[in-house]
């Protein structure tokens, strides 16, 4: 008796289970670039290594000029422009872009000239303590050091191919490198 309820039952299950037809879908194509490298764009030389580095050394800088202009900024809302322009200096360092390099170098060279013209004008109507001279003309020399980091990184910048530039964007880290300091 159970074998002939089970024949029934599988019986009314394929008789119940409709059957159905697949048709076939055309896949649409993605739409994949693809960037040819060969093994030579891949190795990181002399010449990335050395971007690298003074990439992490203007960022290094420009967080130290970030951190003191948004102390600033508490007390001097004018202090959002030179902040702007160290974020700028930093962005274009950490993603090697070399106009935000830019906008940070216009701004070095204006606060040098700045500096300079306000010692001279101080100097004109008060004699500026031997402490005040020696703290501009190390504020001068730290800033015409970052021109010249400023200056190797944009040239150093220049002599790669946008496939290097591309590899150290997204790399990272090169555990070779090191940070220059002059």
């Amino acid at each position: 008796m159970l074998k002939e309820e089970t024949n029934n039952n599988n019986n009314n299950i394929n008789n119940e289970t409709p059957i159905i037809q697949a048709t076939i879908i055309e896949p649409i194509p993605n739409r994949i670039s693809v960037v040819s490298t060969t093994e030579s764009d891949l190795h990181v030389d002399n010449t990335m290594k050395l971007t690298y580095s003074l990439a992490k050394t203007l960022k290094f800088l420009c967080a130290i000029d970030i951190f003191f202009s948004f102390i600033y900024c508490f007390y001097e809302p004018f202090m959002f422009i030179p902040l702007l322009c160290a974020m700028s200096g930093y962005y274009g360092a950490k993603k090697y872009k070399v106009k935000y390099i830019n906008i940070y170098t216009v701004y070095q060279i204006i606060v040098i000239i700045l500096r300079t013209a306000l010692l001279i004008y101080t100097s004109t109507i008060v004699t500026p303590a031997y402490s005040e001279i020696i703290f501009f003309i190390l504020n001068q020399i730290v800033a015409i050091w970052t021109l010249q980091i400023i200056r190797r990184l944009y040239k150093s910048l220049m002599s790669l191919t946008e496939n290097q530039v591309n590899l150290l964007r997204n790399i990272g880290y090169i555990p070779t490198a090191r940070v220059v300091y002059y």
